[in-house]
């Protein structure tokens, strides 16, 4: 397992233009250094990592301003022991046998109706009549733009942390997003993202829904060129 932690920074920031240098393999070449400049903007802190690990020398990169003077490190799930696998596959079958049976039972009480020649079941209908009234009350409407040239963001990413609900803006930079009462919260967590800008998260209490309407400003993502420094840093045996 890889326990090492990296701190990255670039203490002298290169002035080369990144979109005039040529394109190479891992990123672009400097004509002016002579040297390959690794685009590590797009990657994860595992990523980065192993890139680090299989280049022994000095790294020339572009990194946002969130990779750096921050320590990565490569998260692995914690090992189990076989007896706890085993208690807990027990368990989770206990879980299904009874929740089956419970499932059989209500369906015996379960009420269908003929519609159009097709058979319904009207706890169906209710879901989807309840979904109807959440698309109502409990949506979010907006648009994404740059916040200096305040031009829309087409495709941008947009969805609800910790929560499986997603969508993308249009064309026009536009959006609209349904959140379920049955995954509504007090307090609600909206992400953007967009490649090469800045990822915002802004705060929605429950009460002020429904937005419409709403401008959501997106800046461009810093990005820094340079030689990179790299600090290993070594866990302590209790860590």
């Amino acid at each position: 397992m890889n326990n090492k932690r990296y701190f990255l920074s670039i203490d002298k920031p290169c002035e080369q233009e990144w979109t005039a240098m040529s394109q190479s393999d891992d990123g672009r070449f400097c004509n002016h250094c002579s040297k390959s400049v690794v685009d590590f903007t797009q990657l994860t802190d595992t990523q980065v990592i192993k890139i680090l690990e299989q280049n022994s020398g000095k790294l020339c990169g572009r990194l946002t301003q969130e990779q750096l003077n921050r320590t990565i490190q490569i998260y692995q799930p914690k090992n189990t022991s076989r007896l706890y696998k085993i208690l807990a596959g027990i368990f989770l079958f206990g879980i299904s046998k009874n929740s089956l049976a419970l499932n059989l039972k209500n369906f015996d009480k379960a009420t269908f109706s003929i519609v159009d020649n097709k058979l319904t079941n009207t706890h169906l209908s209710k879901n989807n009549s309840d979904l109807a009234k959440d698309s109502l009350k409990n949506v979010v409407q907006g648009l994404v733009i740059d916040s200096e040239t305040n031009m829309p963001l087409a495709f941008a990413s947009v969805f609800i942390k910790d929560k499986k609900i997603r969508t993308s803006t249009d064309m026009y930079g536009k959006f609209s997003l349904v959140i379920p009462d049955s995954l509504l919260t007090k307090k609600i967590y909206l992400d953007i993202r967009y490649v090469d800008y800045e990822p915002i998260t802004v705060l929605i209490n429950k009460k002020d829904l429904p937005i419409s309407n709403h401008t959501f400003l997106v800046k461009v993502q810093r990005q820094i060129l340079g030689d990179i420094s790299i600090v290993s840093i070594k866990r302590k045996w209790w860590q």
